[in-house]
């Protein structure tokens, strides 16, 4: 069986005025089963870098994956983002770091990472998203750090 691939020209670009808020952009559309797909982890960094995270997200595992296909990347840097660590080990949950002294932003909407998935069965898979860490080169919150949840759907 091929995947097909989605390249995801309707992802909803959202902004979240609060500082700290980090959020999934999901595609905009329902995923066909079997294919390919990808979602942008954004940060509110207000007026502050960011020089360190860490983010914990649970998703439903017999709708979506996370796609570890040889040649494909699990997670990338967004274009002023950085990574140090993906752990996807325990199921239904990947864990990301990182952290870059030189830091990023500010940025009320900065792209941090890309997730690459792939979509297995019909349903709904929330992105349950936790942040553990969001902080500036001198160890401080960026404002009130929270993540926003969002939703898969796979038809």
């Amino acid at each position: 069986m091929s995947l097909t691939t989605i390249n995801n020209p309707a992802v909803i670009h959202t902004q979240n005025p609060q500082p700290g808020a980090c959020w999934i952009d999901i595609p905009g559309e329902p995923i066909p089963v079997g294919a390919k797909f990808y979602t942008e982890i954004h940060v509110n960094t207000v007026n502050q870098e960011v020089v360190a995270y860490g983010f914990v997200i649970e998703y439903d595992s017999s709708k979506i994956k996370i796609n570890t296909r040889k040649g494909d990347n699990v997670v990338i840097t967004g274009r002023y983002g950085f990574l140090s660590a993906v752990n996807i080990k325990q199921p239904n949950v990947i864990r990301i770091s990182g952290f870059d002294i030189s830091g990023s932003g500010p940025d009320p909407q900065l792209h941090l990472l890309t997730i690459n998935w792939k979509a297995v069965h019909a349903g709904i898979s929330e992105l349950k998203f936790t942040v553990d860490v969001l902080a500036d080169k001198h160890t401080n919150d960026i404002g009130t750090p929270k993540g926003f949840s969002s939703v898969i759907e796979v038809k």
